[in-house]
């Protein structure tokens, strides 16, 4: 019987996990765009994407276990604590993935804790000066996405820094999505938000 469970066995190489925390209470509610995330991510059935993904409120960042994670990403919340800027940033260090959604609720010091080390300062929300159509460099979301008909409403204006790079920009060139490296890993900022109000990007 040994013999004909290890003929009839085969093993399967762990799919990567990413972490997505969260600060509204409402974010996994529809409209918000946890709501889409939970269904492109899995959030307990099958992700859409090569990855698995995970949901957890900010406030609980210490109970989890970050080294089980790829990348984690965050997303609207008000502001980050020492405590855990402290947890992400030795997330990071080691070689992780956190890429920053600010979104509708952020706080003008809410980024204060992790700002030296991200890719761009990170500004006021305003309106776009151009909403529709979207720019990505290379072959990021490619393909048949249309990303000519997506439209970026509202968005935190980004000021890249030295050594970073921008992967994303609107048709008016105001960058999207900045990214750059940090110790063994790699940071990333996203200027809006997903949610309907803001962006259609989630709903494409």
């Amino acid at each position: 019987s040994a013999d004909d469970a290890y003929f009839y066995s085969f093993s399967r190489k762990r799919r990567p996990r990413v972490l997505c925390l969260y600060g509204a209470p409402d974010f996994l509610k529809a409209p918000r765009s946890g709501y889409f995330l939970s269904r492109i991510l899995g959030g307990g059935a099958e992700s859409l994407l090569d990855f698995d993904g995970d949901f957890l409120d900010l406030s609980l960042l210490g109970q989890a276990r970050l080294s089980e994670y790829s990348a984690v990403l965050l997303a609207d919340f008000k502001d980050i604590s020492p405590s855990a800027a402290g947890l992400l940033d030795s997330f990071v260090q080691r070689g992780g993935g956190l890429a920053v959604l600010p979104g509708t609720r952020l706080s003008a010091s809410g980024l204060k804790a992790i700002e030296s080390w991200l890719p761009a300062r990170v500004g006021p929300a305003v309106d776009s000066q151009r909403p529709q159509g979207l720019k990505a460099r290379g072959s990021l979301l490619s393909g048949d996405f249309q990303l000519d008909r997506v439209n970026i409403a509202r968005l935190h204006s980004l000021s890249p820094l030295a050594k970073s790079s921008v992967l994303m920009t609107n048709a008016a060139d105001e960058p999207l999505l900045v990214v750059a490296g940090h110790g063994e890993g790699r940071v990333a900022v996203w200027a809006s938000s997903l949610d309907p109000a803001w962006s259609t990007l989630a709903l494409k």
